[in-house]
């Protein structure tokens, strides 16, 4: 005897649902403007809900002149999005402190916030919330890449002409298309949104299709098959059993394919499947959980009844005396993940975890404008300033910026994409987002550079080997197959160690070989510890090949992992929330990203003890190196792309204050001053030609004084937008080197910044920080 399907349909897709959802301030100066215009970063429109997010959409340097720090691999071989361009926000208008002002004033801009987010309206702002609205889910969709979404269409059409008996909502939708009783339009939507995972707008969609179907049948019964169920009661039972413990709970194969309309029984296999869901994981914090309604929709409002995101502690470097320890060194880091989750928090109200704020990829998020200081036959420019610290009168900063250049010439590249497509991945924005950003990203590159293309889940498969780039048909076709394969475990180590194999074969001498892995970083098959995941990609980066990680996700983002690879694997790693994070990553700063212009680069700074009495490197701390491995070539760095700033900031104590290291004097040796120099200290930046691997040429060094001499009471622009992210990033840290930091500070600073340069995205960083203070309390 065989159950009713439609109520076991039910159950999954509740089951799925279900484990898929795994401010007052003090004002400072009366001058300071508190409620200069809208937030455009931080704001989204309620009917469609994407962030406005003008940092994937604009030129990101710090400069009046609006063309530079534009890529020029954007503006050599990609082409334009086909996405709308976004609003950029603007320097707000009326009275604007100048930056002598603020700085002058910093100390009146108090705030007494210590609660991040705590009025927040949860999940409501940004297109990355776990659960979207149907409105929310078709806006990220419109924004996703034109021939993409052409391929996945394709298919989807090719998919519904095979549709199995037992597959109800494509043998109606058949029918009513066979019969011309439905408008192109009104099926490509849904067909659309079912295969990119858009759950609540599919079932929005499907509803309305509902209608058609049942005044149809009532005139023509005949057009409309009966779906069969081919599953015997045993089978149906294993089924829903398998999908309440799959990987992150979500539905996958005959399952996710046998969605249907949700029948009345739906009540009752609701209760059930939260009651099974409940055992499965008894120790899940429920707290603040509503399930879903009858349309399937979860209540906005509800906080996710998962959190596993895991970061790497971060112990904040502490002050260090001359006397003892006159040189700092460390290698550069490009990464840019910690402003983009930093955002995505305060958007959707999200608790800030203290060691997701990483402040040196808050600072290198953003271009800088050191053009000025270019270093003659060098393909670096070493651009410095020394400044007031504002959050401590008594203390200095120094301002580090090294500059590459841009290249001449594009060289050729043969990229390895792999595509997480494990059950966490069944989200819209998610693997499909992932995908979209793929196809952007090809957009720009032709017949001088190869692709291959593979996915891993539980297992793996490679569905294109070698491709030349200017088959873009084979290529968006084989990205909008990837889409149903999706479900299962996490097998990571397995889709690593094979790319990096592909990549080796497919070797391009004397061009840039590199690996691009899409994924929320759940590893949990296979090997999956962070000495495992590093041991993969020091390999492959021996081998000479290079990575880059585009994180996705929120609950079990694994940014440990991901840092790791990072860092270990000649790479960068950057965090994904929509299509126009996705942009900026892949398309306008492309070159920067996926084309290094050098391996290896290490700065170290000597402190002169006639100035300085002690330092302070702000961020960097998993990029500390000993002294000694300054000149050791077989240390390993970081590599800097083609036109990339890299910004540190150091705070130090002249000599004569009171000190914040207390070193007993040294019986033997003692550091002296240097005679009659003026250098307050020296940068010296080490690196490797891209091509030194192959030719076994060694590192090269530049070198540039700071005199102290040239010191700025007022910074510039460039400096100014660094500190502001410094300071808000000490604040929301609580470090303990914050001194006078608050956030209505550091907000601004951020403004007479932007207002100085006329930069957008420092009036956007100003922004989020005017929303997370009204949120905070």
């Amino acid at each position: 005897m065989k159950r009713n399907w439609k109520a076991v349909c039910a159950g999954l897709a509740v089951i799925s649902l279900l484990a898929s959802c795994a401010g007052t301030s003090t004002a400072g100066p009366a001058s300071q403007n508190t409620a200069q215009g809208v937030s455009v970063v931080g704001s989204s429109d309620a009917t469609q809900g994407v962030s406005v997010s003008p940092d994937a959409s604009q030129d990101v340097s710090v400069s009046s002149d609006s063309t530079h720090g534009v890529s020029v691999m954007s503006s050599a071989f990609s082409t334009e999005s086909p996405a709308e361009e976004i609003p950029a926000a603007e320097v707000p208008a009326g009275p604007q402190e100048t930056l002598e002002e603020v700085f002058k004033n910093h100390d009146a801009y108090t705030d007494t916030l210590s609660e991040w987010n705590a009025k927040a309206e949860k999940r409501k702002r940004s297109a990355w919330a776990l659960t979207l609205t149907p409105e929310q889910e078709q806006s990220l969709i419109d924004s996703m890449n034109a021939d993409f979404k052409k391929a996945v269409l394709e298919k989807a059409y090719e998919d519904l002409k095979n549709a199995e008996p037992w597959d109800e909502e494509s043998l109606f939708l058949k029918a009513l298309l066979d019969h011309d009783l439905i408008s192109s339009d009104k099926a490509e939507a849904f067909l659309l949104a079912r295969a990119l995972y858009a759950k609540n707008l599919e079932r929005a969609l499907w509803e309305d299709i509902q209608k058609i179907v049942a005044a149809e049948k009532e005139k023509n019964p005949d057009y409309f098959p009966v779906p069969e169920n081919p599953y015997t009661v045993e089978e149906e039972d294993s089924m829903l059993y398998e999908s309440a413990v799959s990987d992150e709970g979500i539905m996958t194969g005959a399952a996710e394919a046998s969605r249907s309309s949700i029948p009345e029984q739906a009540a009752q296999t609701q209760n059930a499947a939260q009651a099974k869901q409940a055992a499965q994981a008894p120790n899940a914090d429920q707290t603040g959980y509503t399930a879903p309604d009858e349309h399937g929709t979860q209540n906005q409002d509800a906080a996710p009844p998962f959190n596993t995101a895991e970061y790497n502690v971060i112990n904040e470097n502490p002050f260090k005396s001359v006397s003892s320890s006159p040189l700092s060194t460390f290698s550069i880091d490009v990464d840019t993940a910690g402003y983009t989750k930093l955002k995505y928090d305060i958007l959707d109200g999200y608790e800030i975890e203290k060691d997701e704020v990483k402040i040196e990829e808050m600072i290198n998020y953003f271009n800088y404008d050191y053009s000025g200081s270019r270093t003659e036959n060098e393909p670096f420019t070493i651009s410095t300033e020394y400044t007031r610290c504002p959050w401590n009168e008594k203390h200095g900063l120094i301002r580090i910026g090294v500059l590459a250049d841009d290249m001449q010439e594009k060289p050729a590249t043969n990229f390895v994409i792999v595509v997480d497509v494990s059950g966490s991945m069944m989200m819209v924005n998610k693997l499909p987002l992932a995908l979209s950003a793929y196809a952007d990203m090809l957009e720009g590159f032709d017949g001088n550079d190869t692709i291959s293309l593979m996915y891993y889940a539980s297992g793996q498969d490679v569905i294109l080997k070698n491709v030349k780039c200017d088959k873009k048909e084979e290529i968006f076709k084989g990205l909008a197959n990837v889409l149903g394969s999706a479900g299962g475990g996490t097998y990571g180590a397995l889709g690593l160690q094979t790319a990096y194999e592909m990549a080796e074969k497919s070797y391009a001498e004397n061009g840039v070989n590199r690996v691009l892995i899409a994924t929320d970083g759940d590893f949990n098959i296979g090997e999956t510890s962070e000495g495992d995941l590093k041991g993969i990609v020091e390999e492959g980066r021996k081998k000479g090949v290079y990575l880059t990680i585009l994180g996705y996700g929120s609950e079990n983002l694994k940014d440990n992992k991901m840092e790791v690879m990072a860092e270990n694997g000649n790479g960068n790693y950057h965090y994904i929330g929509d299509m126009a994070d996705a942009r900026k990553a892949l398309v306008q700063e492309s070159s920067s990203t996926l084309i290094p212009m050098a391996d290896d680069v290490k700065i170290q700074v000597e402190f002169n003890p006639a100035f300085v009495q002690d330092y302070r490197l702000i961020g960097y701390e998993s990029r500390i190196l000993n002294a000694e491995d300054f000149n050791n070539d077989k240390v390993d760095a970081g590599d800097v792309g083609a036109g990339k700033s890299v910004t540190a900031l150091y705070e130090i104590v002249p000599t004569g204050e009171e000190g914040e290291t207390d070193i007993p004097d040294l019986k033997y040796s003692r550091t002296e001053a240097t005679g009659d120099s003026k250098d307050l200290c020296t940068v010296a930046v080490r690196y490797k030609d891209i091509n030194s691997g192959k030719t076994g040429s060694g590192s090269r060094l530049v070198e540039k004084a700071v005199l102290a001499d040239d010191y700025h009471e007022t910074p510039d622009a460039n400096t100014a937008l660094a500190i502001s992210l410094a300071e808000a990033g000490m604040v929301i840290r609580d470090s303990e080197f914050k001194g006078t930091a608050t956030l209505t500070s550091a907000e601004a600073i951020a403004r007479a910044a932007a207002s100085e340069s006329g930069n957008e995205l420092a009036s956007s960083w100003a922004e989020l920080l005017h929303t997370l203070i009204e949120q905070s309390e």
